[in-house]
């Protein structure tokens, strides 16, 4: 709220500004960038999880204040990326970007989920393009949860099932 005295009266002015956050989906264990919505001179960046600061840039030095082990911020781009997420870092981050005075905004929703790793089973191979012999191989199951709230599943062949075997498949 901001008052202005004119005339004798005084006049309330209320300003409202509404910054929509970007929602990013994530695993436990992957990396994520966020790269704020603004281009141009600036004299400092910061970076907060909630009201927590994260980081501090300007052109000559940068302080990190938590997360200093996983994550590193850019003073030219503004971007800040966190690595090896845990469950623990979903929340609000917000990218502040002071230039000529004025603070630019930018925020972004983490939700990060955990990645479960279910096991190792033994499946017969359709085919296998060019590796005689071989019928079956170990394949990896993994499934971590979706953002609907289902899950997803996917399927992770031995790395000696050549890449252009475009025949070969997990069977259970």
């Amino acid at each position: 709220t901001q008052s202005t005295f004119c005339s004798g009266r005084i006049y309330h002015f209320l300003f409202s500004v509404s910054v929509k956050a970007t929602e990013i989906m994530a695993a436990e264990g992957e990396s994520v960038t966020f790269q704020p919505d603004f281009s141009g001179p600036r004299t400092e960046v910061v970076w907060k999880n909630g009201e927590d600061k994260l980081v501090e840039l300007n052109q000559n030095y940068s302080h990190y204040y938590h997360l200093a082990d996983r994550a590193s911020a850019s003073f030219h781009s503004g971007s800040l990326t966190i690595r090896e997420l845990v469950e623990s870092d979903s929340g609000h981050y917000s990218g502040n970007i002071l230039t000529e005075g004025k603070y630019h905004e930018t925020r972004f929703t983490l939700k990060v989920s955990r990645k479960y790793q279910i096991r190792t089973i033994y499946v017969k191979m359709l085919s296998i393009e060019g590796a005689p012999g071989r019928t079956s191989a170990p394949c990896g199951i993994e499934v971590w949860p979706s953002s609907g709230g289902g899950r997803h599943l996917g399927w992770r062949l031995h790395p000696w099932v050549p890449p252009h075997c475009l025949t070969s498949s997990c069977i259970a």
